[in-house]
């Protein structure tokens, strides 16, 4: 039975699924896109893991028989203990049939998709229209799998008006400045090196000044509203 620091594919582990091999393990390292790195980490440092699983079956020892492709962060998953390697050894030997499914099953390829998130401060006063114009130009230029150092210079290229050096947290609210908030896709296993290899990206344009003014425009709107349902007093006579 493996150590929790050193699982790998193979292995078996115990889920919130039943118990299950591990398909892939895809490790995440510090990288640019970062919004925050703890102190003592730098860029390249071991950051976490995520794992591709398939679910062989329930704590009970009974096969599961859909749903057994899963992906996690490697954080909540465990080896077995030794009661839960006996039930699966006893599960093994009663459901033959139905394990050497399971087998035939592990030898397929399935993939599954992750993302990260992040934001980059917007470095001018452009309009939305026209940063959204430029990241899709950015889009062009990306090979079909990019690495963040690839985006990187597609933005340079074109001169979009993000700054991919000012890393902002996406889910800062009104005390971040203007930004746009990148959610980064890629399928777990592809990468290279230490980079992780996406796919795609979507974006959206905050800007947490206007979003502000937006809401307290609607706040001062719905009490002025309340106010003119209100009845108004009726005067007493002296």
């Amino acid at each position: 039975m493996a150590n929790k620091e050193n699982m790998k594919p193979g292995d078996w582990i115990s889920t919130e699924d039943g118990y299950a091999i591990i398909d892939l393990v895809h490790p995440h390292y510090f990288a640019k896109y970062d919004c925050e790195i703890p102190e003592g980490a730098q860029l390249g440092d071991y950051n976490y893991s995520m794992i591709q699983y398939k679910v062989y079956c329930h704590f009970d020892g009974k096969p599961k028989r859909s749903h057994r492709l899963k992906s996690m962060n490697m954080s909540y998953v465990r080896p077995l203990t030794e009661e839960a390697n006996a039930i699966l050894q006893r599960s093994i030997e009663e459901h033959p049939k139905e394990y050497a499914a399971f087998l035939k099953y592990l030898s397929i390829k399935k993939e599954t998709r992750g993302c990260e998130v992040t934001g980059f401060a917007i470095s001018s006063d452009d309009e939305d229209q026209k940063i959204t114009e430029s990241l899709e130009s950015v889009r062009k230029k990306l090979p079909q799998k990019f690495s963040f150092d690839d985006f990187q210079k597609a933005v340079k290229q074109e001169g979009c008006p993000i700054d991919t050096k000012k890393v902002v947290n996406p889910n800062g609210g009104f005390t971040e400045q203007r930004h746009v908030q990148m959610r980064f896709f890629y399928t777990l296993g592809d990468m290279s090196m230490k980079n992780t290899l996406f796919h795609d990206f979507l974006y959206t344009i905050n800007d947490p000044e206007a979003g502000l003014d937006s809401a307290c425009e609607f706040f001062f709107k719905v009490l002025q509203e309340e106010r003119l349902k209100k009845p108004k007093s009726k005067e007493t006579k002296s």
